[in-house]
């Protein structure tokens, strides 16, 4: 195993027990739903992917269910086949969901294929880089590869402000964000200065 890939596995293991700390309470997404809508402003154009929260993950939910209220077109991600990329299905507040691997919750396949024009992407790490640290599967650095090389997609890494680490290793297939969204903050990763 390369060098790299031991120290992300030994960093998942310290941050997966970093998160697993942190109180439920704390984890209801109305923060975040407040600092990602006062940041982004969206239109009834957008199409946008989020994810359906397990286990200690940063709730979305807050958040999905505004911008569905206001318009925005909104899917969550589904694992179709082990090592492929992920497909988006539309989602509505008030759907009921399927379960899915690994602990996964998506839309039914009677719900229609979404093409995403911004990803909010869960994760157990990040850097200031951009660089994601995420559960080890490669879903989402596929996904984001394939959808890079046909259109221009916009990576929203979400999670909580005790994820940040200084910095996380990368690989060739690593795809790093464009943004970090946190409760407290927005952080824009192509501008190492640039935090709202």
């Amino acid at each position: 195993m390369p060098s790299f890939e031991t120290e992300k596995a030994q960093m998942r293991q310290i941050l997966s027990e970093r998160r697993n700390e942190i109180t439920p309470d704390s984890r209801h997404g109305h923060n975040l739903k407040n600092v990602f809508l006062k940041h982004f402003s969206l239109t009834e154009e957008l199409v946008l992917a989020g994810f359906w929260p397990m286990a200690t993950e940063l709730d979305l939910v807050p958040l999905l269910s505004e911008l569905d209220r206001q318009g925005v077109t909104c899917g969550l991600p589904v694992v179709e086949a082990t090592a492929t990329p992920l497909i988006f299905r539309k989602w509505r507040t008030g759907d009921e969901l399927d379960k899915g691997p690994y602990g996964t919750s998506h839309p039914s396949d009677r719900q229609d294929v979404i093409e995403p024009d911004m990803l909010l992407i869960p994760l157990l790490g990040f850097d200031l880089d951009g660089a994601r640290l995420g559960y080890g599967g490669g879903y989402y650095d596929r996904t984001i590869e394939a959808m890079r090389s046909h259109s221009k997609v916009c990576c929203v890494g979400v999670g909580f402000d005790g994820q940040q680490v200084g910095c996380i290793p990368t690989g060739p297939y690593d795809q790093k964000m464009d943004w970090i969204v946190t409760p407290t903050r927005v952080i824009q990763c192509a501008d190492l200065n640039k935090s709202i």
